[in-house]
C-alpha cells in the first residue's frame, strides 16, 4: 500500500479530531483507542499511527501536554513523527 504525507496528515488530524474513523485511498479505517486511552490506526502492511501520550517524561510529551498534536508512525524497520500537521520524519 502507498500512502503518501498528505495522507500522513490526514490520519494525524482525524486522530486528534476524534473522528471515530479515517478514509484513504478509497479505505476507510477506524481509529481505535488503545487501553492506555490513547488513539492508533493500523493500515494493514503498512504501519500503525499512534498517538503521544502527553504522560510520559520525553520532550514530545511535554509538547503534548502543552497542546501540540503529536503523532508517532511505526513501522517494522523504521519510523515517521507528525507534529502540529508537519511531517518531522
Amino acid at each position: 500500500m502507498k500512502i503518501n504525507k498528505t495522507d500522513y496528515v490526514t490520519i494525524h488530524q482525524a486522530i486528534h479530531n476524534n473522528d471515530n474513523d479515517v478514509s484513504i485511498n478509497g479505505t476507510k479505517y477506524h481509529i481505535a483507542k488503545r487501553s492506555n486511552g490513547l488513539k492508533s490506526v493500523k493500515i494493514p502492511g503498512f504501519g500503525t499511527f499512534i498517538e503521544q501520550n502527553p504522560e510520559e517524561t520525553t520532550e514530545y510529551a511535554k509538547k503534548a501536554k502543552k497542546g501540540d498534536t503529536i503523532t508517532w508512525l511505526v513501522k517494522e524497520s523504521s519510523w515517521g513523527l507528525i507534529v502540529n500537521d508537519e511531517v518531522i520524519k
